[in-house]
């Protein structure tokens, strides 16, 4: 069967919010023409198989972490637009066929929801930007009541043509585990001539928390962030970005692991592609950090 968009949920143990997460796409999705492609990355909490209930198409991975489980995903699918959702995730009637509507109307390469939080809705986040050299995020406030350009925008929920996602080469697939895989393609994404665009209008639930049901390693993240600054950023800013992670444990661990990897490789492929450098995204959206 042909369909027009394909749902493509990773997770490592996530117990009853993946069903809930089903629950709420079946219950609020009038839009009839998609798929749901469900990824379990090497989850130990419990047995999934009950998902296949909700007639998706199910697949078991070795924990290859957030960014390669997506492209996993968007290898299986066969819609012309891949909707990368998290697993613990709520959504409004009409939510899929509106983010299709604006996606076939206004031709952006990416397009985000208003994302808020399922435990304190009145707290919103309308795409964000870097909130320091550290390049944590910083949430955006809403600017209007029309689809608009933003930095970068949530994992949590994002929608990009399937043509495209293949040819600037999905998700990064040297991130590892989690952490920075939604910032590194909204930023490369810009920088090769692309656009991430939000709808405010359209509201979809993450549920944050404080405490996640697998390990994470700051020596990771650190290494996922550098990975980014690596690959996109001129020498003042990877200088700043390096200035800032290494007062924390494990940064040369961190420094050491980009080093032996393909960073190199990927710089120079990607610098000789993209359209725009970092000054420009930088100038474009007024960071200023």
């Amino acid at each position: 069967m042909e369909v027009d968009a394909s749902i493509i949920i990773p997770f490592h143990n996530e117990g009853i919010n993946v069903y809930n997460t089903l629950k709420s796409i079946h219950e609020n999705t009038s839009y009839e023409n998609y798929e749901i492609i469900v990824v379990d990355d090497g989850s130990t909490d419990r047995d999934y198989s009950d998902l296949k209930n909700f007639n998706v198409r199910f697949y078991r991975t070795k924990r290859i972490g957030s960014s390669k489980a997506r492209n996993y995903g968007a290898e299986h699918a066969r819609g012309g637009f891949l909707v990368f959702l998290d697993a613990h995730t709520s959504f409004q009637p009409k939510w899929l066929s509106r983010l299709v509507d604006v996606m076939e109307e206004f031709k952006p390469s990416i397009v985000t929801p208003c994302i808020f939080d399922i435990n304190i809705p009145q707290n919103k986040g309308y795409g964000f930007t870097f909130g320091s050299w550290k390049l944590n995020i910083k949430w955006l406030s809403k600017k209007g009541t029309k689809p608009y350009e933003i930095p970068m925008g949530s994992g949590a929920c994002m929608v990009i043509p399937k043509k495209l996602f293949d040819s600037i080469g999905g998700f990064d697939h040297g991130i590892k585990e989690w952490g920075c895989e939604d910032v590194e393609i909204c930023l490369r994404t810009w920088l090769l001539g692309y656009s991430v665009m939000l709808i405010p209008t359209i509201e979809v639930g993450h549920l944050f928390r404080s405490q996640f049901p697998y390990e994470i390693r700051d020596f990771i993240i650190n290494r996922n962030i550098l990975r980014l600054a690596f690959t996109h950023f001129k020498k003042e800013r990877i200088k700043k970005v390096v200035e800032c992670l290494k007062k924390y444990p494990g940064f040369y661990r961190a420094y050491l692991s980009n080093i032996f990897s393909d960073i190199l490789i990927r710089r120079f492929s990607l610098m000789k592609k993209r359209k725009f450098d970092d000054d420009w995204f930088f100038e474009k959206f007024k960071i200023n950090i």
